[in-house]
This record gives C-alpha cells, sequence and structure tokens, in this order.
C-alpha cells in the first residue's frame, strides 16, 4: 500500500504542475471480508472530479516498457494541458529526475562505474563526466559511491523529450598526463586529490614514491615492480 500510495503521489505531483485537477488520482483500498465470507464495504472516499471535456486518447508503441509509457503518458498531458513549462518537480522517491556534481567533484568516476542505467557515463579521453536524464532511477548508488559526496539528486520530470536524451556535461577538466609515458589518465584535480590523502603514508614517503601518483595504472606498476627489483639485488 506505502508504494502504491508514493506512485500516486508521484502522478498527483505531474497532475498539479500541468494544472489539472489531482483528486483524479484516487488510492483504493483492498475490500475486507467478514467470518462468512460477505465483503465489508469501506468508507467512502472522495469524489472523483473528471475532466470536462475527457481527454482525447493517446496511442502507445506496442513494445513502450512501464517507464516509457509513464513519460510518454506526461508528455501527452502536457500537450493537452496546454501548460509550457519544461519540467515538473516531483516527491522523494520518485524514479525519474536529474543529477549533479558540485566542485569537489575530482572526476574519479566512482559514480559512473556503479550507475546500473548508464545515466552517468565517461566522456571518453578527455576527463568528463557524463548525464543522461532519461536512464536515470534515481537510485542513489551514485551518492553513495562518491567519495567527495558531490553528487546531488533532483526528483522531476523532465518534459522535453530530446533534453531528456542528450548527455550533459556534469563536470569537466584538463586531462593530466602520465608523467611517465604522456597517456591521458585522469583529472589534475584527482591527482591533487590523492597527493593530499596519502600525503604522509608510509608507501608514499620519498619524491619518486610520490611521482608514481603522476603515473597512469600501467607506469605506476611497473615503477614499482622495477624499484623492488633494484632494491633486492
Amino acid at each position: 500500500t506505502d508504494l502504491l500510495r508514493r506512485q500516486a503521489g508521484m502522478a498527483e505531483a505531474v497532475l498539479r504542475g500541468l494544472g489539472m485537477p489531482e483528486d483524479g488520482i484516487r488510492v483504493i483500498a483492498s475490500p475486507s471480508v467478514d467470518g462468512r465470507g460477505r465483503v465489508v464495504p469501506g468508507p467512502a472516499g472522495p469524489h472523483m472530479r473528471a475532466l470536462d471535456p475527457p481527454l482525447p486518447p493517446m496511442t502507445l508503441p506496442p513494445a513502450a516498457d512501464k517507464r516509457a509509457v509513464i513519460l510518454l503518458s506526461v508528455r501527452h498531458l502536457r500537450e493537452m494541458s496546454g501548460v509550457s513549462r519544461a519540467e515538473i518537480p516531483l516527491p522523494d522517491g520518485s524514479p525519474f529526475g536529474a543529477a549533479a556534481a558540485s566542485a569537489d567533484c575530482t572526476l574519479c568516476m566512482a559514480c559512473a562505474s556503479v550507475c546500473p542505467t548508464g545515466a552517468l557515463s565517461a566522456g571518453g579521453d578527455v576527463p568528463r563526466l557524463l548525464f543522461q536524464e532519461d536512464l536515470c532511477h534515481q537510485c542513489g548508488l551514485c551518492r553513495e559511491a562518491c567519495p567527495e559526496e558531490a553528487i546531488r539528486l533532483t526528483p522531476r520530470m523532465l518534459l522535453d523529450a530530446a533534453a531528456a536524451g542528450t548527455p550533459i556535461a556534469l563536470r569537466q577538466a584538463e586531462p593530466t598526463r602520465c608523467e611517465e609515458c604522456g597517456r591521458i589518465f585522469g583529472s589534475q584535480a584527482m591527482v591533487d586529490r590523492m597527493q593530499e590523502k596519502l600525503s604522509g603514508h608510509w608507501m608514499y614517503r620519498s619524491e619518486k614514491q610520490l611521482r608514481r601518483l603522476r603515473m597512469c595504472r600501467v607506469c605506476r606498476t611497473r615503477d614499482a615492480i622495477l624499484s623492488h627489483e633494484r632494491t633486492s639485488r
């Protein structure tokens, strides 16, 4: 019942955002049964006000999943309502919304690595965090995985299909190159944060050890192995 009420709350928020009567949505509890198996009627709920005139029906593609049906239905309602707005705010827990990254983001890509839908992704060879809103389920895994607590989620319904389906850059930085091979491996902010957190660590006391933080993964591993071999001889 709680899940059903949350879904009804999201539907009411959509109707409210479109200037339509919210009492078009009502949760009806399952009827109870007495000892003789007879249905006991529940208390009368509020009267549901129908739209006048009723909205014309819409055609849905046969292969549309539940999420696509909701998005297409809301966009159809917006066209019928005549309301010109880009987005509708939704209550917490809704499976639609936006993500943002604050200036604390170092582009470590921890959020992109745990995103189950691909809404968050890395921007190729350039240190860049991309976000595609129509893929985001607001599950919160990205926010939990972020070591800098830089991710913010905003439940909403973006009504522009093109905007919702176009990846945007949440954060971007100048790339930093490996001091050994010259390969791009991250952002300078990420390297600076690693050096800050590992300052004083027994594995990074010397300048040579600190230099490994400015290397890509392959060169860092190779340098550590070669240094160990030279020390062992």
